[in-house]
């Protein structure tokens, strides 16, 4: 291998560690993100459960002032039952016959109301045990992600002190030049910058290259570029 090629080939191992580390970046950058996401979610959820609540206690109110009513209205109706015993024309009699059959219908329509009611706040119940459940569940999984999260953070950040390490060392016996053409390329286009011919073909793109390149560029002491990626291009002795 000549030295062009020990460059590149150094410059490779450069390379695949920076491009561990914007991975490692990347996804240090995304997890705080889904925590937010399932805290928001967890909030959103919890008001939800919240709302449930609210709405019981609403209904139960409701009910109990129904009742309340009901209560003044057999009230009513056994005053009225009373008069009836103590009227003397049917005129009288009828009248108050009315406002009793008045009542009557009143207390039916409000008993409805009261089952319905019952009904309704049986349902939110069996609602609001469900919800309390994936309520519980949703904390411990959050409460969980954050752990493992914090575990995970701790690692990364001891490989990206070891792969830090590593680059320092290799950079050491890479020439400044290619070093600075390296970092002038991934600084303006956030990409690759070399690639290891395989069998004929770049080893980004993954193109045949023409055979002429293909040839030339294990011998050369100069800079030769994938004619598609623009990738540059080193050989790897198979010795």
């Amino acid at each position: 291998m000549t030295d062009l090629h020990r460059q590149l080939a150094l410059l490779y191992e450069v390379q695949q560690l920076d491009v561990k580390a914007i991975g490692i970046h990347r996804h240090t950058q995304s997890v705080p993100q889904e925590i937010k996401k399932l805290e928001t979610e967890l909030a959103d959820f919890g008001q939800r459960v919240e709302a449930k609540k609210i709405e019981i206690q609403e209904s139960e109110k409701k009910q109990r002032s129904i009742s309340g009513e009901l209560e003044l209205l057999t009230e009513q109706r056994n005053k009225l039952t009373m008069q009836m015993r103590s009227v003397k024309t049917n005129k009288e009699y009828e009248a108050l016959d009315k406002e009793i059959e008045f009542l009557d219908q009143k207390e039916m329509e409000l008993e409805d109301t009261i089952l319905e009611l019952l009904e309704r706040v049986d349902q939110l119940n069996e609602e609001l045990k469900e919800a309390t459940v994936e309520l519980e569940r949703q904390q411990t999984e959050q409460l969980n992600r954050k752990k493992e999260y914090a575990a995970e953070r701790t690692e990364l950040t001891k490989n990206m002190r070891s792969m830090g390490q590593q680059r320092k060392e290799i950079c050491q016996h890479l020439d400044h030049k290619i070093l600075s053409q390296y970092e002038n390329w991934v600084k303006r286009r956030q990409d690759t910058f070399v690639a290891p011919m395989r069998d004929g073909a770049c080893g980004h793109c993954q193109m045949k290259l023409p055979p002429q390149l293909a040839g030339e560029i294990p011998k050369t002491q100069e800079i030769l570029r994938c004619p598609v990626c623009r990738r540059v291009l080193f050989f790897i002795s198979c010795d």
